[in-house]
C-alpha cells in the first residue's frame, strides 16, 4: 500500500482559503511561508492536471478575495476561482503553471467494502500538514442530503480519521489513485 501511494505523494495539496484578503495553497512538501493575514478556513486539495488545475472543496475556498500557490520548489503564483458549486461543495483553482505532477485518478465504481483507503491532508490546519490516515471502506453509496440545498449524493463511507482541514483532499485508493474528495 504505501509504495505506491508515497510515489504520488507530490501530487496532493494543501488548501489555505476563505480569507478576507487572500489564501494560499501549498503542496505538501512545501514549508509554509508565514504571511500577516490569517486564514478563516484551512483545507487540501489536489493536482488534477500538470497544466495547473487543482481541486478543492468550494467552502473551502468560499469568500476568497485572491488566492496564491506555493509550490513545494517555492514557486508561488497566483491562482484563479475557475468554478465553485456549493451543493456539491467541490471548487476548482488555476495556476498559470506547467509541469506539475498530477494525481492520478481511480475508478469509485470498482470499489468494495473492506478496501483500503487513504486519507491526504491537513488536518487542524498547517502544523499537522502533509498527514495521512488509513483506513478502510465502511459502507459505498451512502446517501447524504445537503441540509441547506436538500441535494442528495451517494458517498463513501470510510473509516480513515477525517478532521477539520482535509477539506478537499484527497481519498486515495491502494494504488495511490484518487478515488474521492474528503
Amino acid at each position: 500500500f504505501l509504495p505506491s501511494f508515497a510515489l504520488r505523494r507530490k501530487a496532493y495539496a494543501n488548501v489555505l482559503g476563505g480569507t478576507r484578503l487572500t489564501g494560499f495553497l501549498y503542496t505538501e512538501t512545501t514549508a509554509f511561508i508565514p504571511y500577516y493575514i490569517s486564514p478563516q478556513s484551512e483545507g487540501s486539495g489536489g493536482i488534477a492536471t500538470s497544466d495547473g488545475y487543482i481541486i478543492t472543496n468550494a467552502h473551502v475556498v468560499e469568500g476568497a478575495d485572491s488566492l496564491k500557490v506555493v509550490m513545494s520548489d517555492g514557486k508561488t503564483y497566483s491562482a484563479k476561482l475557475i468554478g465553485s458549486d456549493s451543493v456539491t461543495d467541490l471548487a476548482l483553482l488555476k495556476v498559470d503553471a506547467t509541469g506539475l505532477t498530477a494525481a492520478e485518478f481511480g475508478d469509485s465504481d470498482s470499489l468494495q467494502v473492506g478496501d483500503s483507503v487513504a486519507a491526504v491532508g491537513n488536518p487542524g490546519g498547517l502544523q499537522f500538514s502533509s498527514s495521512c490516515t488509513y483506513g478502510h471502506i465502511s459502507a459505498l453509496n451512502r446517501e447524504i442530503t445537503n441540509s441547506e440545498y436538500g441535494y442528495s449524493m451517494d458517498c463513501i463511507q470510510v473509516d480513515a480519521a477525517i478532521n477539520p482541514g482535509n477539506s478537499g483532499g484527497a481519498l486515495v485508493n491502494q494504488y495511490g489513485q484518487v478515488i474521492g474528495i474528503t
